[in-house]
């Protein structure tokens, strides 16, 4: 695992949260996973290309509020188009059953070269199907979180380890997410049982707030320090609040990151990042998924 990674531009090492020692660099699978709240996938005024490029050296992508109209899913199809174009690499499409509020849904893409989908069923799907893997909801607690998380199982290929992936979208500070949270991990290790488990998303609150305690209590460790900002201010090129995380168990992570838009894209002004782009920064961290024992990881 490479705890120091190269800075790209536009990019911003946050932390690396794990180290490792005297271990095998051949045990390891860096798997690149990417958390982004699209700000509605599937509104016109968006420019994909630009989120393409954003996302394209990532091996896996889980997205928040895609529109849960058919624009979302031909949006989600055309982003992964570009991705594919401008990567080199195959990826898959995953699409979330519509939550309870009926307004947004969520996405997944990984590339078919190094991650399977497996099914219900346990079989692993070695090639992407034609269409969008339908993703369930999270069953458990459901009645306490109105946008409930969308889960999935994969096999990284190289490894034939399996970790569960799971997303959410919480309800606005307004309409206090933090009585969500507990829920949302209850959830979480409810479908992953004794297997990995990375729980990614836009919570809007920081992983700081009382609220994620018994998701850390129960081994969850966040990727990003919980007071790194991560969405952007609309009238100013400046972060607003330290809503998204990634919150893995059973994993090892390092090289946590927040994608600065504004340096990615200066050419861009602060209301066009905000408008053209999203109101949130994708956040994302390298995941070992070899066998690596517990004792061997220093968090």
């Amino acid at each position: 695992m490479l705890v120091n990674c190269l800075r790209r531009r536009g990019i911003v090492v946050i932390a690396a949260y794990s180290l490792l020692f005297f271990i095998p660099t051949s045990v390891f699978a860096d798997i690149r996973l990417t958390t982004w709240n699209m700000k509605h996938l599937g509104r016109t005024a968006q420019d994909l290309d630009k989120v393409a490029d954003v996302l394209k050296e990532s091996d896996m992508v889980l997205l928040q509020e895609v529109n849960s109209s058919k624009s979302g899913a031909a949006a989600l199809s055309d982003l992964n188009r570009r991705i594919r174009d401008k990567s080199g690499a195959r990826f898959c499409i995953g699409l979330s059953e519509i939550p309870t509020d009926a307004k947004e849904r969520y996405g997944m893409l990984w590339r078919e070269d190094k991650l399977a989908y497996v099914t219900t069923s346990g079989k692993p799907l070695d090639s992407c199907p034609e269409f969008a893997v339908t993703l369930r909801l999270g069953a458990k607690s459901a009645d306490k979180i109105i946008r409930e998380p969308a889960v999935g199982l994969f096999l990284e290929k190289s490894t034939k380890r399996k970790f569960w992936a799971i997303t959410i979208h919480t309800v606005p500070t307004a309409k206090h997410p933090a009585a969500e949270v507990p829920y949302v991990f209850d959830t979480a290790l409810d479908v992953a049982g004794k297997l990995p488990a990375i729980v990614a998303g836009d919570f809007n609150l920081s992983c700081a707030d009382p609220s994620f305690k018994m998701a850390l209590l129960s081994g969850f460790k966040p990727a990003l320090p919980c007071e790194v900002k991560t969405s952007f201010k609309r009238s100013a090129k400046a972060m607003s609040a330290a809503y998204d995380n990634i919150l893995v168990r059973g994993l090892p992570t390092g090289g946590a990151t927040v994608v600065n838009l504004y340096a990615r894209f200066p050419e861009l002004s602060a209301k066009e990042v905000f408008n053209d782009l999203s109101d949130h920064a994708p956040v994302s961290v390298l995941i070992e998924t070899g066998d690596v024992p517990a004792a061997a990881a220093v968090h």
